[in-house]
């Protein structure tokens, strides 16, 4: 599933859809800041006023023959800024969590902590106190993915930051996130996202 969002101003809408490693870590992200309370509504204003050209320049770089996917990515990185500082502004409605909710981001909570290291579907239900089953069943249910997916997806989003942003060699890069070989970590990337962590690291310095 390809991270996106809506922004309208009166009749004009811009959707944005954008591949999780332009800006790795936003999938995680933006569903834990807007898993409550997705719409967010932004009063006229300056501020509102940036969001909008902030948003028009990603639009108009992005139709170039020649776009410059860098730019957009900073542009983007400064709209999820603006976006959440008026965020935090407001007085959002009070929302009634259930438990599948609460028991989820309590997961994402964990995962955060605890993804780089080698550790089973196990040690995060019993971390919730619950059986690996049940945090299995409120995975999928949420985001139809299996608990062992969303560690192997939060494992890739950051392989994919350290390929674009370190030095670090295919090797380290593996051992940091758990995997004691390079065979192996190149097979489940390669598996994930596609391509060999080499040959994407290649892509990026291309496309960067």
């Amino acid at each position: 599933m390809l991270p996106w969002f809506v922004l309208s101003v009166k009749e004009k809408y811009w959707i944005l859809r954008f591949k999780s490693s332009l800006i790795s870590e936003s999938r995680f992200q933006l569903y834990s800041n807007y898993h409550d309370y997705a719409n967010v509504e932004l009063p006229v204003g300056e501020s509102f006023d940036r969001i909008c050209v902030v948003t028009q320049m990603i639009e108009d770089e992005y139709v170039k023959d020649a776009a410059d996917y860098s730019i957009i990515r900073s542009l983007l990185s400064t709209l999820f800024v603006l976006i959440e500082a008026e965020r935090k502004k407001k007085a959002l409605p009070v929302t009634t969590d259930n438990n599948q909710n609460i028991t989820f981001k309590s997961f994402l909570r964990i995962l955060e902590d605890n993804f780089k290291r080698d550790v089973s579907v196990d040690f995060y239900a019993e971390k919730l106190n619950m059986s690996a089953r049940n945090l299995n069943l409120i995975c999928r249910s949420i985001l139809q993915r299996s608990v062992s997916e969303i560690i192997e997806t939060r494992k890739l989003t950051e392989a994919k930051n350290l390929l674009m942003h370190s030095d670090k060699t295919i090797s380290e890069i593996g051992f940091d996130l758990g995997y004691n070989e390079k065979a192996y970590f190149t097979k489940v990337f390669k598996k994930k996202a596609g391509v060999t962590p080499s040959g994407f690291r290649n892509e990026m310095k291309k496309m960067l």
